[in-house]
């Protein structure tokens, strides 16, 4: 199959899977219960099973991709948790799309350097002790 027919990069490719990727994640999400333990969950969930891509685009060097996607996505993922987050001001809910995708993105990345060591239920809950602090 040739790729660079219907895509222009290799960097196209790769952003079309994890376009895929992060709207199964969104929908998945839209049909759960609505909290940031369960967000994180579900995305870290989405990753594990994608092992795969998710270690060829860190080993490659390639992560700028995956934090282009986590910004789009962030702003989905976590429209409905803003009260739980405790950001209220507009200033704030206007970073908070970069907060969350920078941080989802490089714990990510160590946890592809870690081989996948911890279970996508412990950063969840590492996410929310962050998220308080």
């Amino acid at each position: 199959m040739s790729y660079y027919r219907n895509y222009n990069s290799k960097e196209d490719i790769i952003k079309s899977f994890l376009n895929d990727i992060f709207h199964e994640c969104v929908m998945t999400i839209e049909h759960e219960n609505i909290n940031i333990v369960n967000n994180t969950n579900t995305v870290f969930t989405f990753f594990q099973d994608h092992k795969v891509l998710l270690s060829n685009i860190v080993n490659s060097k390639l992560t700028n991709l995956l934090y282009e996607q986590f910004i789009v996505y962030s702003k989905i993922i976590f429209e409905n948790i803003e009260d739980e987050i405790c950001y209220r001001n507009s200033v704030e809910l206007k970073y908070l799309p970069q907060l969350v995708s920078a941080t989802l993105c490089n714990i990510l990345i160590q946890w592809v350097e870690n081989d996948f060591q911890e279970s996508p239920d412990q950063l969840s809950k590492l996410m929310q002790i962050f998220s308080k602090s």
